[in-house]
């Protein structure tokens, strides 16, 4: 047993669930196991799916995280750490179902960094236009016409907090 691993995944988990917690978009579900190593994170927003030879604005989106006992020494594979569940018909430039990129994954990458860029690549709120660094070049091509849907959504993944103060106000008194 590493006890480093298990001291970092269960830091992952603590923070990932109160991610979670302060968010009106995601739901984070961890596998079993003691600390859990593989996560099911459903997005509750907007995400382009091409379904038969239409591209349509559809609500929500799963993936599975999943952290190999040596992740915070490597990631030789980021494809073994994060893929799209549902739907397998996303379009967007950095997937190829159920293959996304998000970029390269250092070795730690906190669970909360990776829910986070997740949600901003699937959410158009980043990707890339240029067809050499795309997993799916006729998605990039497509999103280079059509800038002007995105970002499908600005909503922050953690719901902001309004910290307001309530006070009586007397007539004839002076703020």
């Amino acid at each position: 047993m590493d006890m480093i691993f298990n001291g970092w995944a269960e830091h992952q988990q603590v923070q990932g669930m109160k991610l979670a917690a302060a968010s009106d978009v995601l739901t984070l579900i961890p596998a079993p196991g003691t600390p859990p190593r593989q996560y099911f994170a459903r997005y509750a927003c907007p995400v382009m799916a091409r379904e038969q030879d239409a591209i349509t604005q559809r609500s929500g989106f799963a993936v599975m995280i999943n952290f190999p006992r040596d992740y915070l020494r490597a990631v030789s594979n980021a494809a073994q750490v994060v893929a799209i569940v549902t739907p397998q018909t996303i379009w967007h430039p950095n997937v190829a179902g159920p293959f996304i990129c998000i970029g390269a994954i250092a070795p730690g990458t906190s669970l909360v960094e990776l829910l986070h860029q997740i949600y901003e690549i699937l959410s158009f709120q980043k990707f890339t236009s240029l067809e050499s660094n795309a997993l799916n070049v006729e998605a990039c091509a497509w999103t280079r016409r059509n800038t002007h849907l995105f970002p499908l959504t600005t909503r922050p993944l953690r719901r902001r907090v309004a910290d307001l103060e309530i006070a009586e106000i007397t007539p004839g008194a002076t703020p």
